[in-house]
């Protein structure tokens, strides 16, 4: 509970939507559901503060200090449908696509890159266009990585990963 308020909160702060809760995944859009300004930049600058704050939470909370809890976050940007899925009482607002799936896998990808943040080239295009000020500060923790494999992808994927980690 601590974790998915702290993850809630931030993407919260920055403009984001919770869609679902996964386990102990957390899926969030940003920009998706209402018009903002910088959707790229609000969704890193609350991904690097997720990242802070359960280091803070974890460097504060000695009595489970043999098991850090490492957390991945993807972060992509595209098309994708908007709107709400189900009938009647089971109506739910949902993002669903290909771009959410590459997001899920780029998240997947962060325990083997032994990192906390992956971007697809996508969401770094987007980020540049809409801050273009703004992007080397909210880029400097992260490297080029020419491309990856991911599952259900048949062409690598161009990403920047984030080479300050939790661990």
């Amino acid at each position: 509970n601590q974790f998915h308020q702290i993850m809630t909160t931030q993407i919260g702060a920055y403009g984001g939507i919770v869609e679902k809760y996964i386990g102990d995944a957390v899926m969030a859009s940003f920009g998706a559901f209402d018009d903002m300004n910088c959707p790229a930049a609000n969704a890193l600058s609350a991904a690097q503060s997720m990242v802070s704050h359960v280091r803070d939470w974890q460097n504060g909370d000695l009595a489970d200090s043999t098991t850090p809890l490492q957390i991945g976050i993807g972060l992509n940007f595209g098309p994708a449908v908007v709107g709400d899925i189900g009938e009647g009482e089971a109506v739910t607002p949902a993002v669903i696509g290909a771009s959410v799936n590459l997001a899920a896998r780029l998240e997947r990808a962060t325990r083997t890159l032994d990192t906390d943040i992956i971007i697809s080239d996508s969401f770094a295009d987007k980020l540049r266009s809409e801050a273009p000020s703004a992007t080397s500060i909210l880029m400097r923790s992260f490297t080029k990585q020419d491309a990856i494999h991911v599952k259900g992808f048949s062409q690598a994927i161009p990403v920047h990963f984030q080479h300050e980690t939790l661990n």
